[in-house]
């Protein structure tokens, strides 16, 4: 028999009613002997159902002056002739990510809606992702997290309490690839599936630049130096484009009370403005990232790619349209590199941390580009994606000397881990466990260096982990 003229995606039975929903997020009751008793359409605001829920308890009756229920004011009436009511529960409704521009839902994320059984009333419980989640970013100073991915929807967590701050929701085709806080933590840049780069403030997710179409392809990296004046995106496209921030400073143009004399209040509004765009690498670019100076204060940028080249650009000399190389480096001879990160200050000499994809960790020098130290890193069936330092308290000895024990968080293609630091290719300096069966996308690390983050793709998971570094270090002592 055809109950739908979509396909059903769930089912289920109720006061020996069965309940279906389908791909529209069509909600139909029926009897036992499947005549059409109610439905509801168009007032959900749901995209594909996926489950629907009912409560334990039939709400109470409204009473009527004359002492009898009015069952009729309540229930809703059955498509029937007889038109009695529908004394059915309330009911949550929980729905996936539309896949269909068909779809009636016009939101492409996924809901848990809760619906009153008359269906006038319904609470939108919990917005979530219903694609592939693609990008974390941890607040450089506060405890949040900022989400998205391919539904278009990126969300502020307060990852102490498990809320949501705040959210936005991009029109489609904007699926976000990547993301991330400035220093400051006073905006978010975001990079596009279509090459978009838009920056936002952190607080309330609102336009703080022009939308930036200058990639051709899919923007995978964004990063922020260190004093907030730079941002450097990496495309699919092999390119590298830097943005710089600027400070607009204009009348508010309300003149004085105090008469002519009096001047203007000037008011200061941040903006951002594209500097340049250079095609340095001929394959995927894997890592993007700023660092300072040794000798000054200046930012540093490096760009990091399959073609095994390390790239520096000279940002000081750098003009509008005009992006100038500082230095090209060849770092591997047939191994490909996959990850760059710098090294924790643990000697006077300033080191590269590097992973590539034969479980090799390389140590090189962050002037000369020289390799210092090859080691064999941690084999957990895949190579590093990723590496990231914590952030570590200082302690003392009884002697009162200071002791400062490193530690990075990696994950493989799977796994997540921390690495004991410095390394020393020990197999036993290490410890990982399994995050995401189909895969770690995105990770990210806490402020603090407590927790780290990581997203599973396309099971639409984020996962808090707490970071246990005893354990780490009593592992290399046994």
């Amino acid at each position: 028999m055809r109950l739908h003229d979509h396909p059903v995606t769930t089912i289920t039975t109720t006061h020996s009613l069965v309940v279906t929903g389908d791909s529209r997020g069509l909600v139909k009751f029926f009897s036992s002997d499947l005549k059409l008793l109610h439905w509801y359409e168009g007032r959900l605001d749901c995209g594909p159902l996926v489950s629907i829920s009912f409560a334990h308890h039939i709400p109470s009756q409204k009473n009527s002056p004359d002492g009898r229920g009015s069952v009729g004011e309540h229930y809703p009436a059955q498509s029937t002739l007889e038109a009695s009511p529908l004394v059915v529960p309330d009911f949550t409704l929980s729905s996936s990510c539309s896949s269909s521009s068909s779809s009636s839902s016009s939101s492409s994320s996924s809901s848990l809606v809760h619906v009153t059984v008359n269906g006038t009333i319904t609470e939108v419980v919990f917005r979530g992702h219903g694609s592939a989640i693609q990008c974390l970013a941890a607040h450089p100073s506060l405890p949040r997290l900022a989400t998205a991915g391919y539904s278009t929807l990126l969300q502020l967590w307060d990852y102490h309490n498990k809320e949501v701050l705040v959210s936005r929701e991009f029109e489609e085709p904007n699926y976000i690839e990547c993301a991330s806080f400035d220093p400051r933590g006073e905006f978010i840049g975001v990079g596009f599936t279509s090459g978009v780069v838009l920056v936002v403030e952190a607080l309330e997710l609102k336009d703080s630049s022009p939308v930036f179409r200058y990639s051709r392809d899919a923007v995978s990296h964004l990063s922020f130096s260190h004093d907030s004046l730079y941002m450097a995106t990496a495309d699919r496209d092999h390119c590298v484009t830097v943005y710089t921030k600027q400070l607009v400073v204009g009348g508010s143009g309300d003149p004085g009370e105090g008469g002519e004399g009096e001047e203007e209040e000037e008011e200061e509004t941040v903006t951002w403005e594209f500097l340049a765009k250079y095609r340095s690498h001929y394959q995927p670019i894997e890592s993007l990232l700023f660092g300072v100076s040794l000798d000054s204060e200046l930012p540093r940028l490096l760009s990091l790619g399959q073609d095994r080249m390390l790239v520096e650009y000279d940002l000081e000399r750098s003009t509008p349209d005009n992006l100038r190389l500082l230095s090209t480096d060849r770092i591997e001879q047939s191994a490909v590199p996959l990850s760059l990160t710098w090294y924790p200050p643990v000697s006077k000499e300033s080191f590269l941390l590097l992973s590539n994809d034969r479980f090799k960790l390389r140590l090189l020098n962050s002037t000369t580009k020289m390799c210092r130290k090859m080691l064999l890193g941690p084999t957990f069936g895949s190579p590093l994606r990723k590496l990231e330092v914590l952030s570590s308290p200082v302690k003392y000895s009884e002697s009162g000397q200071q002791q400062i024990q490193r530690y990075a968080a990696f994950h493989t293609y799977d796994r997540v881990g921390l690495l004991l630091l410095p390394h020393d290719g020990n197999p036993h300096n290490s410890q990982s466990l399994l995050a995401h069966p189909t895969g770690v996308t995105a990770m990210a690390v806490s402020y603090d260096g407590r927790y780290v983050f990581t997203a599973g793709g396309t099971d639409c998971t984020v996962n808090m982990w707490t970071t246990d570094t005893q354990s780490v270090v009593l592992y290399k002592r046994v």
